[in-house]
């Protein structure tokens, strides 16, 4: 996936004013996954953060000399750089994995044998996809706001949930 088709996600006074730097900062080649994830995940803060909204109306930010606007807004916009998951998140995110996965089983299991069989089926039926939505903060999402962290668990998390029980209830 290239820049181009990521600037979309931006609101339209974000990419009216950064647009051509953010491109050229992007480069012509294809974006990996961890791109992707941090273009999104900025995306989301540039859409719900009121210092971007605030920032971008104003238009009015001082640049040292060969110092580029993007470059000096992108703390503000972007919230804290993404990190590099350390061995202590990864053992987080994979207990996070594998308990999410018991804890959704178990309690599927439970509930279908009080007699709660949509409730239960659905439970196990999310148990592993929830469980890889809990790892995220650990993994891809390290150092992003709680606002991205909502939108990128939270949101598809009711959106699986919604599925699953649909898909079980008929």
């Amino acid at each position: 996936m290239r820049a181009e088709q990521l600037l979309g996600l931006f609101p339209r006074g974000w990419r009216a004013r950064y647009a051509d730097e953010f491109l050229a900062t992007a480069g012509d080649e294809p974006l990996g996954l961890r791109q992707i994830i941090d273009v999104a995940a900025c995306a989301v803060d540039a859409w719900t953060s009121s210092d971007v909204r605030r920032a971008t109306r104003e238009g009015r930010v001082e640049l040292a000399p060969g110092e580029r606007l993007m470059s000096k807004t992108t703390p503000m916009w972007c919230g804290s750089v993404a990190q590099q998951p350390s061995r202590r998140d990864s053992i987080y995110g994979a207990l996070a994995l594998i308990g999410g996965s018991l804890l959704f089983s178990a309690a599927g299991i439970v509930a279908k044998r009080t007699g709660f069989e949509t409730a239960g089926e659905t439970l196990v039926s999310i148990a592993f996809p929830a469980s890889i939505l809990f790892a995220l903060p650990f993994l891809y999402l390290k150092g992003r706001s709680w606002r991205v962290q909502l939108v990128f668990v939270g949101l598809p998390l009711l959106l699986l949930v919604a599925i699953a029980f649909l898909a079980n209830f008929v």
